[in-house]
């Protein structure tokens, strides 16, 4: 093959990478639960969020590696130790890390 022939295929790949390592993303989520959802965001963030509350998070450009999860049944002190009953983050409101997937 020609390297004209294989031109649309370098472009495609290079605007890919560019797009990956330049823009910012925006997720929006929405409790619809009829219970109250801790959302673990990785990297560190753990809220609480009631029925009907959005939550918006703003990824930077460059990220490469997030996770979102909802916990549920948590209790924590004011010291943001505690405990959920699941997707529990080794006790913590502020996730840390990515080590293993949540607790089910």
């Amino acid at each position: 093959m020609s390297f004209s022939s294989n031109l649309p295929k370098l472009f495609f790949l290079a605007f890919s990478i560019f797009f990956t390592f330049t823009h910012a993303a925006t997720i929006e989520i929405l409790n619809q639960c009829p219970f109250t959802v801790w959302v673990a965001e990785i990297p560190g963030g753990g809220q609480k969020y009631n029925q009907g509350k959005t939550l918006t998070i703003n990824v930077p450009p460059g990220t490469t590696q997030a996770r979102i999860r909802g916990r549920t049944n948590c209790n924590f002190d004011t010291s943001d130790r505690g405990k959920c009953q699941t997707g529990d983050c080794g006790g913590l409101l502020q996730c840390q890390g990515y080590g293993t997937l949540p607790t089910p």
